[in-house]
């Protein structure tokens, strides 16, 4: 227990200042990533057909973005994130896309464009806080 507790200890020293937000962050990227593998590996039943192409993308989408981005966040390696950020933003304008056509043939998808869009929102907002630097600034 001690030796889980130090490592705990010595982990939480690495993410970068202010903490709970880096890791907050870290945990979107996370999460994109893992929403990515879970769509490749057990598809959305409720797809047309004739977009399952683009779904594929966008899980590849959210996988290689979140990868991205998340190393480079917690190296501090803005000019790194930028590209994941844009990875993960493309990814949630597609999903858009797919639910638009969805909701277009009758489904009711308002829940997840809804979501989709507040997701879509913070990213942006993330991207926004990092585009004019490369690095954390100093002081």
């Amino acid at each position: 227990m001690r030796v889980l507790r130090r490592f705990a200890r010595c982990w939480w020293a690495t993410i970068p200042e202010p903490r709970l937000v880096s890791a907050g962050v870290a945990i979107a990227y996370a999460l994109a990533v893992v929403g990515g593998a879970r769509i490749l590996l057990a598809p959305p039943a409720h797809t047309p057909p004739d977009v399952q192409a683009l779904v594929v993308t966008i899980a590849w989408l959210l996988i290689l973005g979140g990868l991205l981005a998340a190393g480079a966040g917690w190296a501090d390696a803005w000019a790194l994130e930028r590209p994941g950020l844009a990875l993960l933003i493309m990814a949630t304008i597609a999903h858009t896309i797919v639910l638009a056509v969805a909701e277009h043939r009758g489904e009711s998808r308002s829940a997840d464009l809804v979501m989709t869009s507040f997701g879509l929102l913070l990213f942006a907002i993330r991207l926004g806080m990092i585009w004019r630097y490369s690095r954390r600034p100093r002081g």
